[in-house]
């Protein structure tokens, strides 16, 4: 054997000694287990079975999808918890200043009416760090309400028409709601109520509880009713002058017309948090 073989040989013994360094699977981690923190697709799945902590906690960081930091804010406790709060309900003006027009209290019919004396009280949560909320729901003082704990709404009679929308003269009417009441965004539901209290038979009228909508940098609470259909309008308290009563519509004018009655829109006010 020449040198030039001897060389020729040699650098095939290198080579084949580099490709088997390089093919082999199984040259690295044999004893360990050897964690990516991405792994490559087709890569083997290793069972949990015989991993210390530390390799489960490795294993589980793969697994873990990101966090966006806004939603981690969103997710980090609040710093201002919400708290109960109570107020005495009430009507104002939707002037640029709202002027009062009186408290609200259930009347003999079931009605919620304007009056001088002091009105019901509701408690509802609030944290100095929120702006506005819909769908929240008012709870009435359990003392002076006890079978009808809940301030919403209801059919004013039964029967009576309740699709609140742009061009609908339909009218509902502020009640007094037994538990549990409504979910939020629900739409009508026969409970018994101050106008309705039966017990589902004709004299029941359909209700709705979590549809209060909550300024609270105004303070102040206006609700937003949910058809049959499932369809939603913005809506609005309106005051009627001749017997005190509040009622909710979809439009003013329309209510107004058909009725004949001078309504005035409302809202009623809740106190600010400072």
């Amino acid at each position: 054997m020449g040198p030039r073989d001897f060389c020729t040989l040699s650098v095939l013994c290198l080579l084949f000694m580099t490709v088997g360094a390089l093919g082999s699977p199984t040259t690295n981690h044999t004893n360990g287990v050897f964690i990516a923190r991405f792994s490559r697709k087709g890569t083997p799945v290793r069972s949990v079975g015989g991993l210390s902590d530390t390799e489960r906690y490795a294993r589980a960081l793969t697994r873990r999808k990101p966090t966006r930091r806004g939603t981690a804010k969103r997710q980090a406790p609040s710093e201002f918890p919400p708290t109960p709060q109570t107020a005495f309900v009430g009507a104002v003006t939707t002037d640029e200043t709202p002027l009062p027009v009186g408290n609200l209290l259930v009347s003999e019919y079931g009605t919620w009416t304007v009056t001088s004396d002091p009105g019901s009280a509701v408690t509802y949560f609030a944290s100095p760090s929120w702006i506005s909320l819909e769908q929240q729901r008012l709870s009435l003082d359990p003392e002076t309400s006890m079978f009808y704990p809940l301030f919403g709404a209801s059919q004013c009679s039964p029967g009576g028409g309740m699709d609140l929308r742009p061009g609908s003269s339909d009218i509902v009417c502020l009640a007094s709601i037994e538990n549990p009441g409504t979910p939020p965004g629900s739409t009508p539901m026969f409970i018994p109520n101050s106008i309705g209290p039966g017990g589902g038979g004709q004299d029941q009228t359909a209700t709705e509880t979590d549809i209060w909508t909550i300024n609270y940098t105004t303070g102040q609470a206006t609700p937003q009713w949910v058809n049959p259909d499932g369809t939603s309008f913005p809506s609005y308290m309106i005051y009627d002058p001749l017997t005190g009563e509040i009622y909710i519509t979809g439009d003013i004018m329309a209510a107004t017309n058909r009725f004949q009655r001078a309504f005035a829109p409302v809202v009623s006010p809740l106190p600010q948090l400072s």
